[in-house]
């Protein structure tokens, strides 16, 4: 799936989701509050991602492009350096 213009500026686009989909995004911090019985839950990505023109993930065999191999806790994911 590329992330295109499309999804701008659009009250339903799934930026959301294409952002905690980003292939070269590894690390996240979330924090949550409750006000006025409402929750609000705010997350920061990094590296971040829904770059206009590029792509969320890339097809392929799992693993293909990891530079570190695959995560000992997940087959299908890249293993991180640090």
């Amino acid at each position: 799936m590329q992330y295109v213009p499309y999804f701008e500026n659009k009250n339903n686009s799934p930026t959301s989701f294409t952002q905690m989909a980003w292939a070269k995004t590894y690390k996240v911090g979330c924090g949550i509050t409750d006000c006025d019985s409402k929750a609000f839950v705010v997350c920061r990505y990094s590296p971040k991602g829904n770059i206009l023109n590029e792509y969320v993930w890339q097809v392929g065999a799992p693993c293909t492009n990891c530079t570190n191999g695959c995560s000992s806790a997940s087959k299908y994911l890249c293993a991180n350096s640090a």
